[in-house]
């Protein structure tokens, strides 16, 4: 197991493409979107490659001078050539993977999240603070549902561990 953080050989400046991609090929990729679409594909029994990520590929990405990796558009620059010259330009928008957890928070999940954020919960957080960011939130003022997400799940994990270990459960966790 390498013992180095995964953050190691990341420097402050953003400028240093080399260290941002190394940064991405030990922790964004296979913490993130590799392991979505890995999911994604096992869920309906399809098997699926990234080839773009073969060892090779990344040998040569790797000894691209730095000048060529950017274009106006930003960086896959000789991707997009390449694709360009087989007529497989873009089309399109790129679209993430990101779950619609505002649309969720304001939708289904509202009365779940607001029970468990209107909780005393026996933790460090400030139920004040908690119902302030929500209502800010619902009010449309600011999108915090990343953060609120965090917290939901947070005390949605605590008060289910609280309630099996006193033996009961409430109706919001059946």
């Amino acid at each position: 197991q390498d013992p180095s953080p995964p953050w190691d050989g990341v420097v402050a400046s953003p400028g240093d493409a080399r260290a941002l991609m190394r940064a991405d090929f030990r922790q964004y990729l296979p913490d993130d979107p590799l392991v979505k679409v890995d999911v994604g594909a096992m869920s309906v029994a399809l098997e699926h490659r990234a080839p773009m990520l073969g060892g090779e590929v990344v040998d040569h990405a790797m000894r691209l001078p730095t000048s060529t990796l950017f274009d106006d558009r930003g960086g896959r620059a000789p991707i997009r050539r390449a694709l360009e010259e087989l007529g497989l330009g873009s089309h399109g928008v790129k679209r993430g993977f990101a779950a619609p957890l505002a649309g969720w928070l304001r939708g289904p999940l509202r009365g779940y999240a607001g029970e468990l954020l209107d909780w005393d919960a026996p933790d460090p957080l400030s139920r004040r603070r908690t119902r302030a960011v929500w209502d800010e939130f619902l009010r449309g003022r600011r999108d915090r549902a990343t953060a609120i997400w965090t917290v939901v799940s947070w005390r949605g994990w605590l008060r289910h561990r609280l309630e099996t270990r006193s033996g009961r459960r409430s109706a919001a966790g059946s």
